[in-house]
């Protein structure tokens, strides 16, 4: 595993086989650092036969031959706005691969079928560079999961709100005062769109 991107043309069709994306961040917290340097390291506990492997192949086909029209019509609506609005188009077998990665997620689940709820999986699937993957939540959440969508973006406004709140040691005491009636105003104006 590795945090460096390709970024040679020649590596393009290598990468777009490289189907889940996890973006991992260096550790910055000191226990869990510790954890990682001294702890343990993980011992599996489970083994799958192949007998499960073959039960849960079988199933996870049988998630993707009974794909409901529903769920076409949603990655169909996520391919075309990806392209129109955030200008990322990605290649028919990485869609296709896709479908399966998303039925193999249904099944670990242990959903019945495959679902518009497995498409939040997608951002991890498609994005090719780690600053593409915000917009493509967004355009899945848009698509998917409307409701989260609009729960994600008050979040981000309130952060926003706390990320920029003045330290009350720098402002004189009616400036601290003004700028709080600011910041409860639209923490007010964010409460009301819940």
């Amino acid at each position: 595993a590795s945090n460096e991107l390709p970024e040679s043309d020649d590596l393009k069709a290598f990468y777009d086989r490289i189907l889940v994306r996890l973006w991992i961040d260096w550790c910055t917290d000191e226990d869990d650092m510790k954890r990682i340097m001294f702890g343990a390291e993980p011992k599996v506990t489970k083994s799958v036969t192949q007998d499960e492997l073959k039960v849960a192949r079988q199933r996870v086909e049988s998630f993707v031959a009974n794909i409901s029209e529903d769920f076409i019509d949603s990655i169909i609506r996520v391919r075309n706005t990806l392209r129109i609005k955030e200008n990322k188009t990605f290649s028919d077998r990485r869609w296709k691969k896709t479908i399966r990665v998303l039925a193999s997620y249904a099944y670990i689940t242990g959903a019945a079928g495959l679902t518009v709820d497995a498409l939040d999986l997608l951002p991890d699937l498609l994005w090719e560079k780690p600053e593409d993957r915000s917009g493509i939540a967004r355009v899945i959440g848009e698509i998917a999961n409307p409701d989260l969508n609009k729960a994600r973006e008050l979040l981000d406004a309130g952060l926003e709100i706390l990320t920029h709140f003045p330290d009350v040691t720098a402002l004189e005491r009616g400036d601290f005062l003004s700028q709080a009636g600011k910041a409860v105003d639209r923490v007010n104006d964010i409460c009301s769109k819940i």
